[in-house]
């Protein structure tokens, strides 16, 4: 079994920035691109009702949040590198259910390395954060693609309580070409959910997966592939583990350059780990569909799937997830954008306590403001409601936002 322990954390929590950074030692050929570098900043004021969204009500508590951060790219033709990092401070204040003042750090990296007839990748995440989560990441929910391991989080605002974790998220495939329309390709997916300090609920857990794949060019607009998956999923303590072995069959179909489907269809098999009791063994569906449209002056994504993820009490929870992006750009300056997710966990143990299941339901419509090409003033409004399957206790909370933000556009 594998076990996370206080003294791996440090290493643990490195390995995105350690991993990616092998591929920047790559040398490039003679006049390489340079390095750009763009600064991030964004400062919001505003209230939230329910900080800690219980299911008794809580107090309206004022709010104030600020982050900087940067982000560095480089672009050869046959390497590319993207790293950004942020790190930001939140303070409440008023009412005696106001949270504790909190701070996050992050770092996502993003690298690819082409040769010939294959191409090398390590993405990955690492985020030091609570689970009482203020204000979304408008950045990453507005354009899906800026976030590696999207809406993978099932624990932000599911405790009344501040509890410091440690989240990394890595990532590094192989894909080779064997002929013009057939590939091949394997993948790691390393999670590991850690914490510094919180209530004796929190479960420090890993989950390995692995995966092989070929594809098929079937034709100029429509790509189909078939995978074979296994993954281990090791919590600390007295938890559950499980071994889960899974197929699945996948399609991209671009109807255009802008606008393209993808799907997923597929079945697996979960078993305990170093338990001779069966009776939690068994066989589900894995699945999702996804349609995106990348077109001045609309962008839209909505994506329904099911997979098994992780919690911060340590299960593997079945999840259903629906996620929706829209944004429209309504002039040169003004743009609107709503974002909305909404997920059922149930844990796969059925032997769970209560509180292993729950429904959550997030709304956040944004009106931003284009002061410059870099410079925006941001509106934010968010609802949010939480109910716990099993005890039946259901909390809702709002929030609206003011804020600035500074954020480039690539330039590489």
């Amino acid at each position: 079994m594998v076990m996370a322990t206080r003294k791996t954390r440090p290493c643990v929590v490195l390995a995105v920035p350690l991993v990616c950074a092998v591929f920047a030692l790559v040398p490039g050929h003679a006049g390489a691109a340079p390095w750009v570098v763009d600064p991030l900043f964004d400062a919001r004021a505003g209230f939230e009702s329910n900080p800690r969204m219980r299911d008794t009500g809580g107090d309206d508590t004022s709010q104030l949040r600020s982050s900087i951060g940067a982000r560095v790219g480089q672009d050869t033709g046959f390497r590319r590198l993207e790293f950004q990092g942020e790190a930001g401070y939140t303070t409440y204040s008023g009412g005696d259910d106001a949270p504790d003042d909190g701070d996050f750090q992050s770092l996502q990296a993003r690298t690819a390395w082409e040769r010939e007839t294959t191409t090398w990748r390590v993405d990955g995440t690492a985020r030091r954060d609570n689970t009482i989560l203020s204000v979304l990441d408008a950045r990453a929910l507005e354009d899906p693609e800026e976030d590696i391991d999207p809406a993978a989080d099932i624990d932000a605002r599911s405790v009344d309580e501040t509890v410091t974790r440690h989240r990394l998220f890595l990532v590094p495939s192989v894909e080779r070409d064997l002929s013009e329309r057939w590939s091949a390709g394997a993948a790691y997916r390393g999670r590991y959910i850690g914490f510094e300090r919180g209530g004796a609920e929190n479960v420090t857990s890993l989950n390995h997966e692995f995966e092989l794949r070929l594809a098929h060019d079937v034709s100029e607009r429509l790509e189909a592939g078939f995978g074979v998956q296994s993954a281990l999923f090791r919590p600390r303590g007295d938890q559950q583990a499980f071994n889960t072995y899974g197929a699945a069959v996948d399609l991209e179909y671009r109807f255009t350059e802008r606008t393209w489907l993808t799907g997923l269809a597929g079945v697996r098999q979960s078993e305990p780990y170093g338990s001779d009791n069966d009776a939690d063994s068994g066989t589900g569906f894995i699945g999702s569909i996804g349609v995106r449209h990348r077109a001045e002056p609309w962008r839209f994504h909505a994506a329904v799937e099911r997979r098994l993820l992780p919690n911060a009490r340590g299960f593997l929870t079945e999840t259903d997830q629906v996620r929706l992006t829209v944004a429209r750009e309504l002039s040169p300056h003004w743009e609107f954008a709503t974002t909305a997710r909404a997920f059922t966990s149930r844990g796969i143990d059925t032997s769970l306590p209560s509180g292993a299941n729950d429904e959550f339901l997030s709304v956040q419509p944004r009106m931003s403001y284009r002061l410059t090409e870099d410079w925006s003033l941001t509106a934010d409004y968010r609802y949010e409601a939480l109910r716990r399957v099993d005890s039946d206790r259901t909390a809702e909370g709002h929030a609206a936002f003011l804020g600035i933000e500074y954020s480039p556009r690539r330039r590489y």
